[in-house]
C-alpha cells in the first residue's frame, strides 16, 4: 500500500523512527556507555573511563575473546550450511511435509535459550555421545540457536524463486547438482 498523504508518510517515518531508536540505537548506547562508566549508580553513569575495555582486550583476557569470536563463525557457518540445505529441502517437499519442516526449524526461537542449553546438556552428557564439558557442546547449542535465523533468510528468499528455472535447467540437460550450483545458489547468495 502506497502512502500518498504527506502527513500520513510523516506519521509513519515517525513511528518507524522511534520504534527503531527505542529498539536498536537505545540498547547499543546504553551498552557503550556501559563500557566506559566508572560506576552506574543512578539513571546516568557517574564518569568516563576506559580501563573496562583496556581489561577486556588485556592479554588474558584477549585469548577469550578470540574464543568467543571463532565459536560464533563456527556456529554461524554450521548454521548457514544446515538451514540453506534445509531450506531448499523445504522448497521442494510437499506442502504438509514443509509445514513440518518450518514448524521443526523454527522451534529453537519459540523455546527460551536456557531451556535448549540445559537439554543438550542433559542429552549430551551420558554415552552414546558425551559432549559436556567439551567446546562441541556450546558450538552445537550455538549453532542450534541461530539455525533458525539461517533456515528462515534462506526460505524466504526460495520462495521467490522462480520453479520455471529448475525446469529450464533440467530441459537444457543440467544434472540436479549443476543447477544447484550454477542457479540456485547463485540466485540464493544474498540470502545466504
Amino acid at each position: 500500500m502506497l502512502v500518498r498523504n504527506t502527513s500520513a508518510r510523516l506519521a509513519i517515518w515517525l513511528t518507524f523512527g522511534v520504534i527503531v531508536a527505542v529498539l536498536i540505537v537505545t540498547p547499543i548506547v546504553v551498552t557503550a556507555m556501559t563500557a566506559f562508566a566508572t560506576s552506574w549508580n543512578s539513571v546516568l553513569p557517574s564518569g568516563v573511563t576506559t580501563d573496562h575495555l583496556a581489561d577486556t582486550l588485556s592479554p588474558e583476557n584477549l585469548d577469550s575473546v578470540a574464543v568467543s569470536i571463532q565459536t560464533a563463525v563456527t556456529a554461524s557457518a554450521i548454521a548457514v550450511v544446515i538451514g540453506t540445505w534445509a531450506a531448499l529441502a523445504a522448497r521442494k517437499a510437499p506442502p504438509k511435509l514443509r509445514a513440518v519442516i518450518d514448524t521443526m526449524y523454527h522451534l529453537p526461537v519459540a523455546v527460551p535459550s536456557v531451556v535448549i542449553g540445559l537439554a543438550a546438556l542433559i542429552a549430551f552428557s551420558k554415552p552414546p555421545l558425551v559432549l559436556n564439558g567439551t567446546p562441541s557442546i556450546v558450538i552445537l547449542v550455538q549453532s542450534l540457536l541461530v539455525l533458525s535465523f539461517a533456515f528462515s533468510m534462506v526460505s524466504a528468499a526460495a520462495k521467490s524463486l522462480d520453479p520455471a528455472l529448475d525446469r529450464v535447467a533440467d530441459s537444457l540437460g543440467a544434472s540436479p547438482a549443476r543447477t544447484l550450483f550454477t542457479v540456485t545458489l547463485p540466485l540464493l547468495a544474498p540470502a545466504i
